[in-house]
């Protein structure tokens, strides 16, 4: 038997600063920004998993400019074909013990039990370099603390910060976090993000407006996330017959009141579209648009924040759910949203209602690096841009550079699209496009988006996407498999392609959408 391993250095860098102390991961000594997700099993019955799957899924995360996994303790520990998935494509791993949400008791014989699976995880998965850090579990700490009765007990306390952390300490590859979230503290109170790792859940958990992300500085955002209807596709193999509304529905759901939440989030930023699949269709971009605020915010105060963990990838059920991935494997807008904002380097603008100004960061992970920043202001009136701001910038590595503001008074929310483009030389490498107010203000004109398709000689389908007026959100909907883009704004007489990796799927129906062609009615 041979296996195949990897030599590096692992550290978490968490030097004090004016808001508390840093959560850095470093690699032989480079500080990293981590962008990635959380992984829950792909099957219900995880031994179904094969070495193909491992190696499309992991593949199609490394292709959304994501670094990182978090391996979630209320899971199951993963096999090999995964790790080495991630060992080829250079994506980390941060590794929860298999203990999640709740109280565990801490015994002698229990603990002994705890200790044994520890050392087997270890020893067994301890080679792939991909795993960066071990977990002691998921949000246990929070459920113990908050409770009196189970301090006073001291139920799970001891396996987190005796046990595991004794077990660990024979790995010297790595280092060992007691809980997520952790604040070096026993205090719940202080999970505020000024320390250690954070759960942001007071935007969808608690129904507060996405905007609030802005007001979360943590150090490390190892879980937070946006729900939102799965495809029409999933929906119509589950029952054609249903609205969105159909109790049948309510098994999909597993959040408390989940649906209403789906409606508030989604008629706070969008018209109500008439039709159930422009519904589904308007969610899945409230739910990109969230994602996209809270990553961007989080990844423009690098190093002060230096980890976004979207809460999740995919779902082993048909599910209503957080998931970048439905149970068809199609990937929802989120994951082309994010796809794009954890690009690197990159522009990003912070753009808040009502004040005149707006700011300009250059986003880049490592190195050094200068260019210019154009930012346009495109005006769906005349489909033509009438404003353009040119910056000159540099910046350095693992580190986000507000290098200026613009000004965006005088423009109609109704009319303008602010465009954000990151140029080297002549090279475009990142565009990015805002809004100075909500969808629903936009006075979109209608649009005709025609698309054509063809097989490359490589076996690939590339659809070839043009518009006769500015378009929002252009997509193929319902089409699963890998593609290399989709869910993008089109101006007017622009060109894009998209590339689906392998032949279409026979009786595959493409359908393209756009926010302009989307029918709304009036609600009370």
């Amino acid at each position: 038997m041979s296996r195949t391993v990897g030599l590096r250095e692992i550290r978490i860098d968490m030097p004090y600063d004016k808001q508390g102390r840093k959560f850095i991961i470093q690699v032989n000594g480079v500080p990293i920004l981590c962008k990635g997700i959380n992984w829950i099993p792909l099957k219900l019955f995880p031994n179904l998993d094969t070495r193909e799957e491992y190696e499309v899924e992991i593949e199609r995360i490394a292709a959304a400019n994501m670094n990182m996994i978090r391996l979630w303790g209320g899971g199951t520990y993963e096999n090999h074909d995964f790790f080495d998935a991630c060992d080829r494509l250079g994506v980390m791993v941060w590794q929860d013990f298999m203990f999640a949400c709740g109280d565990y008791p801490d015994d002698d014989a229990f603990s002994g039990l705890v200790r044994k699976e520890a050392d087997y995880v270890i020893s067994e998965f301890g080679s792939h370099p991909s795993i960066v850090l071990w977990c002691g579990n998921n949000e246990n700490q929070v459920f113990v603390e908050r409770s009196r009765a189970r301090r006073l007990h001291g139920y799970g306390e001891k396996l987190y910060f005796e046990v595991l952390h004794d077990a660990c300490a024979a790995d010297t590859l790595r280092p060992y976090w007691p809980s997520s979230p952790y604040s070096l503290t026993f205090d719940h109170t202080k999970l505020e993000g000024n320390y250690g790792d954070l759960h942001s859940w007071h935007v969808w958990g608690q129904t507060h407006p996405y905007e609030e992300y802005r007001q979360v500085n943590g150090r490390f955002l190892s879980e937070f996330g946006m729900q939102s209807y799965p495809s029409n596709l999933l929906l119509n193999m589950v029952d054609p017959s249903c609205t969105l509304r159909d109790p049948k529905l309510d098994a999909m759901q597993k959040a408390p009141n989940g649906i209403q939440r789906l409606f508030y989030y989604t008629v706070g930023d969008y018209k109500l579209p008439a039709a159930k699949d422009e519904f589904v269709y308007v969610n899945q971009l409230l739910q990109a648009n969230a994602l996209r605020f809270g990553v961007e915010h989080w990844v423009s105060r690098m190093p002060d924040t230096s980890g976004a963990l979207i809460w999740q990838w995919s779902d082993l059920w048909p599910s209503i759910s957080w998931a970048l991935v439905d149970y068809a494997k199609v990937h929802k807008p989120s994951y082309f949203y994010m796809k794009r904002s954890f690009q690197s380097p990159n522009a990003y603008a912070k753009i808040a209602p009502g004040l005149a100004e707006a700011e300009l960061y250059l986003i880049h992970d490592h190195g050094d690096f200068e260019g210019r920043i154009v930012v346009e202001f495109y005006d769906l009136g005349t489909d033509s841009v009438v404003q353009s701001v040119v910056n000159e910038v540099q910046g350095t590595g693992h580190r986000s550079t507000l290098v200026g503001t613009f000004s965006v008074a005088g423009f109609d929310p109704a009319r303008t699209i602010v465009c954000v483009n990151l140029y080297q030389g002549e090279g475009l490498l990142a565009a990015n496009t805002y809004l100075l107010g909500k969808p629903h203000q936009l006075a979109l004109k209608p649009a005709t988006v025609r698309t054509t398709q063809e097989t490359l000689e490589n076996g690939d389908t590339r659809f070839t996407l043009t518009t006769d007026a500015f378009a929002k959100d252009v997509g193929l909907v319902d089409l699963p498999g890998t593609l290399s883009d989709n869910y993008f704004d089109l101006r007017a007489g622009e060109t894009r392609e998209i590339v689906l990796k392998g032949r279409l799927p026979e009786g595959a129906e493409i359908k393209v959408a756009c926010l302009n062609q989307v029918k709304t009615i009036d609600y009370v």
